[in-house]
């Protein structure tokens, strides 16, 4: 996607760091919300950001798969994945398919 992405796993992989230096990452933390709102297993919940009202700060917005239930929040120029339940095989699924997407 841009080369200024920085991604990083954190915790023993159970939180994904993405990190936009020099510039705010909430439009490529929208952009991951509807890469993952579009797969037919996975569902985000809608806090205005589908009508382009952007994501609240340092909000955490849920994600909800078959077998993992996460999380993503942003701030400034970083934004973060986190698993909060559920299996952690799932996760890193999840996980590969937005890294995949970033880069």
């Amino acid at each position: 996607m841009d080369d200024t992405i920085e991604i990083s796993e954190q915790k023993g992989g159970s939180e994904l760091h993405v990190h936009t230096p020099g510039r705010y990452a909430m439009g490529i933390a929208v952009e991951v919300l509807k890469l993952l709102d579009n797969q037919p297993e996975i569902s985000v919940k809608n806090t205005g950001w589908k009508q382009g009202f952007g994501l609240e700060v340092a909000a955490w917005i849920p994600i909800t798969a078959q077998n993992v239930d996460a999380e993503l929040q942003t701030d400034g120029s970083e934004f973060i994945i986190r698993r909060v339940s559920g299996s952690q095989d799932e996760f890193e699924i999840l996980i590969d398919m937005i890294c995949e997407f970033l880069e």
